[in-house]
Order: structure tokens, then sequence, then C-alpha cells
């Protein structure tokens, strides 16, 4: 045994009471650093419902086994929230012609994009249905400057790429506190409904489009140097012959 301990002589330097204060002080930091990590990686169960309490409002569109649902984190000291955001938070690209001549061109929106304040924290999809009500279940990444979060929900099962573009509808729900959700693991966010009308793209991103570049430009180069082969090939063949 150490004839004099640390903490023995830190307590003699600087009183028990101290040592006590710097105890609890440590109890309290790895109380703290063990929430950050259950913060940053947490399962969410996520029951998501439309007109619950509103069984006369407009009727909400198909929703279905498939379809895509975004788990959107928010900074709330920065607007706007989900229900003041333009077109749900996406940006817009254009406008499509209706398949309903009595309707104005609908706009086109890019699914993948949000406000400047909002994080796109994962996409999953509608896993199962009950009467009004479905529920999803994803693993997400809490950033610690998010203190909101809420769901924007599409009728659709999948996003096309440019220039292709999808016709269907998205509905945007309140925001719930992120601090409600994390321990228990379960949110529920009601009266989504899913009637607003859009067309939906996807534009690659430069990256993207550079990586598709580069990898044409090299088959491009193979299939160059494959035809030059066989040419040279095929003229070393007809030397032979002559010879």
């Amino acid at each position: 045994m150490h004839p004099f301990p640390p903490a023995a002589i830190f307590g003699a330097l600087f009183g028990s009471t101290m040592v006590k204060s710097l105890k609890a002080l440590l109890l309290f930091a790895s109380a703290a650093l063990l929430a950050a990590t259950v913060w940053a990686n947490t399962t969410l169960f996520i029951e998501v419902s439309w007109n619950y309490n509103n069984p006369s409002g407009p009727d909400p569109a198909p929703i279905q086994e498939g379809s895509i649902v975004q788990i959107i984190g928010w900074n709330s000291s920065v607007p706007p929230s989900p229900e003041n955001a333009s077109n749900g938070g996406m940006t817009q690209y254009g406008t499509h012609p209706s398949d309903d001549p009595n309707e104005d061109p609908v706009p086109v929106l890019l699914p993948n994009t949000v406000e400047d304040s909002w994080q796109i924290l994962g996409t999953t999809h509608v896993q199962q249905m009950s009467g009004n009500y479905y529920s999803v279940s994803i693993a997400i990444e809490i950033p610690s400057n998010v203190d909101k979060i809420f769901v924007r929900v599409f009728d659709v099962t999948d996003f096309p790429a440019a220039p292709e573009v999808v016709d269907g509808y998205w509905g945007i729900s309140s925001a719930t506190n992120v601090s409600d959700t994390i321990g228990t693991g379960y949110t529920w966010f009601d009266n989504v409904a899913v009637t607003n009308h859009a067309y939906f793209e996807v534009i690659p991103e430069p990256a993207t489009v550079a990586l598709i570049g580069s990898g044409l430009l090299a088959i491009a180069f193979r299939r160059k140097r494959k035809i030059i082969s066989d040419v040279s090939d095929r003229s070393s063949h007809d030397e032979g012959g002559l010879s």
C-alpha cells in the first residue's frame, strides 16, 4: 500500500470538503459524458398519424408501406419553424404542368434540401400501418446543437434522379423537443396531413456528377485502347499472311 495515497495528500492540502466536491464533479462529468454518448446515437420508434383529432379535415394522400419519412433536426433558435417554412423547407426547382387541367402548374421540389437551420438526420420508410397511423423505427445521430425534431412525409416510395420527376404529395409535422424523446426512444407526431401536391426530383451533387463523368471517361478510354489493340492485331495478322 502506498504510504501516502494521492487522495490523502490532496485532502491534507485542500481539505476533505474539496475532495468530496471534486468526486461529485467527476461523477457528474462521467454522467454527462454517458448522456452525450446516448444523445449522439439513439434509436427512435416513431409513430405518425394523420387527422387523428380532425376526422373532418382534408383527406390525406394514400400513404403506403414504403412511403418515405425524413427525420429532421432543428436548432429552434434560428427560424423558420416547420409550420412556417415555404414548401416544407424544400428548394423549388421550377414548375411542372399538372395532369388536372383545372390546376395551376405544380412546383418541382428537391426533397433532399432543407432550411439552413435544419438537418436531415435520417431517412426511412413506413414499415407498418394501422388505421390512420403508421410507424417507423430508425437509428440516428442527434447533434448537440439540435434541440427539436420533426418529420417530413411523402406518399412516394422513391425519388428519381433529374431530369426524371415523380408526382406525389408531402406533409410536415410540428416539432417536438429532443429531450422528450431521449431515454424513452419513442415519439409521436400527430395530425400530419400529406396533402401538398408537388413533383419531386433529386439533382446529383457536383462530386457525384464528376465521379460519374470520370467513370464514363475511363470506360471510353478502355474501349478506345481495345479498338486500337484490335486494329493492331488485325494489321499484324494481315502482314503475316502476306509474307
